[in-house]
């Protein structure tokens, strides 16, 4: 359903419609033992740059870490209430941002192991990205819109978020004061369930 390799190409993490984390050594061709835990199918998994951890999201509601070296999993969190579709992980592995079909948008910080949900865009997040400074975080939905959410914007009202329209394949840009998460300010906060 979804891949992940390293940079090297020497090391592959799939998930299954089993629900099932498939892990490959590319040097020796070999399939190593695969990681079971989610009640859904797995949509969407990234490795770590170290190839020592994965992250995946799945129709099951969940956002997982998971141990590869120790075949085991490390963080679960269920703070969603549907199927979870869109993940992004950062270079550094430090910062996941999840997006679920019913429109909420996580955003986990795993050093600390806690959590925060924006505002609901209401309709499901397809994909989302966040810029390399970790101060944007870019989301489109299922409606056609695109939102750049503004994370380094203070009480400041001019702090805008532009929003794009996609109509007849064109793209219109509007801004809007104070849309969903413009300043940053979450919902809903949390901790992830530490399997340590």
């Amino acid at each position: 359903y979804s891949l992940d390799v390293n940079s090297e190409c020497t090391f592959l993490v799939a998930s299954s419609y089993e629900n099932e984390l498939i892990l490959y050594d590319m040097r020796t061709k070999n399939k190593l033992p695969s990681l079971y835990g989610h009640n859904d199918i797995i949509k969407k998994v990234r490795l770590s740059p170290d190839n020592k951890f994965a992250i995946t999201v799945s129709s099951d509601k969940s956002v997982r870490l998971w141990d590869i070296s120790y075949r085991k999993l490390i963080l679960n969190c269920t703070c969603n209430k549907s199927s979870v579709v869109s993940l992004y992980v950062n270079e550094a592995f430090n910062k996941v941002i999840t997006g679920n079909i019913e429109g909420e948008i996580h955003v986990f910080d795993l050093p600390s192991k806690q959590y925060s949900k924006m505002d609901d865009v209401s309709s499901a997040v397809l994909d989302v990205t966040m810029s390399d400074d970790n101060g944007f975080i870019c989301a489109s939905t299922r409606d056609g819109r695109v939102l750049f959410y503004n994370l380094k914007a203070n009480d400041n009202e001019d702090d805008d978020v532009v929003v794009a329209y996609s109509q007849d394949k064109v793209i219109q840009l509007e801004e809007h004061k104070g849309f969903y998460g413009a300043k940053y300010e979450y919902v809903a906060r949390g901790e992830i369930k530490d399997y340590t």
